[in-house]
C-alpha cells in the first residue's frame, strides 16, 4: 500500500512539470518564430521607454503602467504592407505644457528587433 501511494506521488510530479514548460514556452516564442516577428524584445521596458523620451514634453514626469508583456502579433495598415514583430499594451500618464497630468493615455506598440515600428493610441486594456 505504501509502494502504491509513493508510486501514484511520483507519478503526479511528473505531470506537473510539462505543464510547467509549456507556460515558459509560452512567454518566450520558439526559435522559428524568429524569423517572422523578429527577436523578442527582452528590454521591452527600455524600449518604450526610450521611444516616449523623444515624444513627450516632460518624459522625466511620465508614469507607465504596463497592461501586458510582449506577444507576438500582426497589424495590417490600410493599403500598406503587413507588420509583424511583438506588441506592448501599457498606459502613460505624464505632464502637459501646463505641468498638469494629463490622466492615463492607453497606447499599444509593435516592437521588433528592438525598434518601435508601429503605435496605436486607445489600444490597451483598462486594468480594473
Amino acid at each position: 500500500m505504501k509502494l502504491f501511494i509513493i508510486a501514484l506521488l511520483c507519478a503526479g510530479t511528473f505531470l506537473v512539470v510539462p505543464d510547467s514548460i509549456a507556460a515558459n514556452e509560452q512567454r518566450r516564442p520558439a526559435a522559428a518564430d524568429r524569423e517572422v516577428y523578429g527577436e523578442y524584445p527582452m528590454g521591452y521596458q527600455l524600449i518604450i521607454r526610450n521611444f516616449l523620451k523623444e515624444r513627450l514634453l516632460d518624459p522625466e514626469s511620465a508614469k507607465i503602467s504596463w497592461d501586458s508583456e510582449p506577444k507576438p502579433a500582426k497589424f495590417q495598415q490600410r493599403g500598406k504592407r503587413q507588420l509583424v514583430g511583438y506588441s506592448v499594451n501599457f498606459r502613460v500618464n505624464s505632464r502637459n505644457r501646463f505641468g498638469m497630468y494629463t490622466g492615463n493615455q492607453a497606447y499599444r506598440v509593435l516592437i521588433r528587433n528592438g525598434d518601435v515600428i508601429h503605435v496605436e493610441r486607445g489600444s490597451s486594456p483598462q486594468k480594473r
